[in-house]
């Protein structure tokens, strides 16, 4: 009871790592309980029937077939457009940067692309997917730096805050809704740019609640 497996995916197609072999993920594990990096406010609102989204589109057939429960656990606290347009900034000007700095934040993001691309799921899911999200990680850093705009460096840390609040939230949601409502199967389907924290935070909530979830990282 309570096998819960962790599925790190991209929100967009790119090559191997498309819904379709989403779909097959979920036809091999056929979880009976789907859980969602999204707000529930957004489910009421045919977010699964109208967004087009990669996990969308693996939902959809899925869902048609097994008629799994589905539950958002990311937060309906969702920040305004300006947090939003203020990450993007930052990319727009790393992107402009020049030098070493610039070329590492160019290179980090073509090589998680072209890996996302050719092997899928296997790299989304592997201890290579989570160095390179790193690699990525620190590059933003150094490069924002050498920049040295303050408020690049706020729209960053905003975003940084933001994340950790989210992945907290949803383990939490994940945890709250297990206990009152047992499963045998289910899979948590979450962005692979928070798969190593998620798995550090996961470890963590093993050691302290009473709730014995049997959680499985997919692919490793």
């Amino acid at each position: 009871m309570y096998s819960l497996t962790l599925i790190s995916t991209r929100h967009d197609d790119i090559g191997q790592c498309n819904s379709y072999a989403l779909w097959q993920i979920l036809e091999d594990l056929h979880p009976q309980v789907i859980f969602l990096e999204v707000p529930p406010t957004y489910l009421s609102k045919g977010y699964i029937e109208k967004t087009n989204t990669l996990e969308m589109r693996a939902l959809r057939p899925y869902i048609a077939a097994h008629k799994p429960v589905v539950v958002a656990v990311d937060t309906d606290d969702i920040p305004d457009k300006t947090l939003y347009d203020g990450y993007r900034r930052v990319f727009d000007e790393l992107k402009k940067l020049e030098g070493s700095y610039g070329y590492d934040f160019s290179n980090s993001v073509k090589t998680n692309k072209r890996h996302a691309e050719t092997y899928g799921f296997k790299y989304l899911n592997s201890e290579h997917g989570i160095v390179h999200n790193e690699a990525l990680n620190e590059a933003m850093n150094r490069g924002l730096k050498q920049i040295n705009d303050d408020s690049l460096t706020v729209a960053h840390n905003a975003w940084v805050e933001l994340s950790d609040k989210r992945e907290n939230i949803m383990l939490e949601n994940i945890y709250t809704y297990s206990k009152e409502y047992p499963y045998e199967r289910a899979v948590f389907l979450l962005g692979a740019a928070h798969r190593k924290a998620m798995i550090e935070k996961i470890n963590r909530h093993v050691e302290t609640d009473p709730l014995a979830l049997n959680w499985l990282f997919y692919g490793g």
